[in-house]
């Protein structure tokens, strides 16, 4: 998979490097897929809007995404869309204790496993999205250390 990294905040976020690696070390866990996948950084209006025209829910999110393969509508080579909230992200760090970067690289990693077909809507299928989540960010913090 390719990733397409697309900023449309005001302030400039230096993770293209470590966003990449991740998809190459969820690849080695999961499988290769070949296309594009875009990742934009947006603001809680869009979120707003995208989560209020596609889910019918009225607020903002963390991370969205559409998966054009599941759905058969693949523009050219686009396998999917992850939309990551910056400024809620930013938010859930802190109501968390977690560093931003960790938080953001956390639901970058759950964005990616809904492009390639994960979903949580069963508890067995949460549970197995869980376990590869925590697996993926385990392997890249590692990877970190080397």
């Amino acid at each position: 998979m390719h990733l397409t990294i697309i900023n449309a905040m005001q302030k400039k976020l230096v993770l293209n490097h470590s966003l990449k690696r991740i998809a190459a070390i969820l690849e080695k866990e999961i499988g290769k897929t070949n296309g594009i996948i875009n990742v934009i950084f947006c603001d809680q209006k869009t979120s707003k809007m995208l989560n209020r025209s596609y889910r019918k829910k009225n607020t903002a999110t963390n991370v969205l995404t559409f998966n054009y393969l599941l759905t058969g509508k693949t523009p050219q080579d686009l396998l999917a869309e992850i939309y990551l909230n910056i400024p809620y992200i930013k938010t859930e760090a802190i109501r968390y204790d977690e560093a931003f970067s960790h938080r953001l690289i956390t639901l970058f990693i759950h964005g990616l496993l809904h492009a390639k077909g994960y979903d949580h809507e069963k508890d067995q299928d949460y549970r197995i999205m869980k376990l590869l989540e925590e697996k993926i960010l385990k392997r890249y913090l590692r990877s970190k250390k080397n």
